[in-house]
């Protein structure tokens, strides 16, 4: 015969198990989002706690606060590797504006300039 102790431990539920998230389809999410808050207002800062009010990261801002914000953090950097968001300062602190894929295109990854600094200094070298 099985303890009350078991039957009730049994019972209870377990925590719910996340699937897990869609790191492209949230980061594509986050620049649409953003983009038309944006045709809103150009001047807008977007910053992380409004990010934890979007509808579509209601999972996420469920998480712990460590991990919520780690995994914002990955995809903010990886908008920011494609130049897609610009961090900036406002009132309320660090934020970031967005860009869009045309803006966002202007760029020279800092590699390409490196490279044609090295290719450069090789056909034109300094100090002679």
């Amino acid at each position: 015969m099985a303890s009350s102790s078991s039957a009730a431990a049994a019972a209870e539920p377990t925590p719910a198990t996340h699937k897990p998230f869609d790191i492209p389809d949230l980061k594509a999410k986050i620049y649409e989002e953003s983009v038309r808050l944006t045709e809103e207002d150009d001047k807008v800062v977007i910053h992380q706690a409004d990010m934890l009010l979007w509808d579509f990261l209601h999972e996420v801002a469920a998480l712990d606060k460590n991990q919520a914000a780690n995994m914002l953090m990955n995809i903010v950097n990886r908008l920011l590797a494609e130049k897609l968001f610009k961090i900036v300062q406002d009132g309320e602190g660090m934020g970031w504006r967005v860009r869009t894929r045309e803006e966002a295109k202007r760029f020279v990854p800092l590699r390409m300039l490196v490279t044609i600094g090295m290719q450069a200094n090789s056909i034109f070298p300094l100090g002679t």
